[in-house]
């Protein structure tokens, strides 16, 4: 840093504060998302294959953003996806999120199909964040 810094800032951190400084969250980068959604995200449990889990991020972040057309688009392209090759919990995931944005649309009868659809898919599967998602939609 230039030698102004004393002036401009104060002293400047010491190996001292950094020891005490708390860490902080780092905001996440996908808007909306729940916290455990986020980091689902990450790991890669929207879909067993790389391209099924982005594409149903992808869906969801812009049902979030109430981007229904990109949504449904995303979720579209997801599911077909995951059934050609045989990814369950991608199917499932893209099935949660076209059933919340069902809802977001007022089409409940469709909603609740589509949940229970993935809710019966995740409870086969023993996957136990899929079957939270299923059911927190379905109330």
């Amino acid at each position: 840093m230039p030698g102004n810094w004393p002036a401009l800032f104060g002293k400047g951190p010491t190996e001292k504060d950094s020891a005490q400084r708390v860490p902080r969250r780092r905001p996440t980068s996908l808007g909306g998302l729940r916290r455990a959604e986020s980091t689902a995200i990450h790991l890669g449990v929207l879909g067993a294959h790389p391209r099924v889990a982005a594409l149903n991020a992808l869906g969801h972040l812009a049902a979030e953003q109430h981007d229904h057309v990109q949504a449904s688009a995303r979720l579209e392209e997801a599911l077909a996806l995951a059934r050609s090759v045989h990814d369950r919990h991608g199917v499932g995931h893209a099935l949660v999120t076209r059933g919340q944005l069902a809802l977001a649309q007022g089409e409940y009868d469709r909603a609740v199909s589509l949940l229970e659809e993935s809710r019966v898919l995740f409870a086969d599967l023993e996957n136990a964040f899929g079957l939270w998602r299923a059911l927190n939609r379905l109330g």
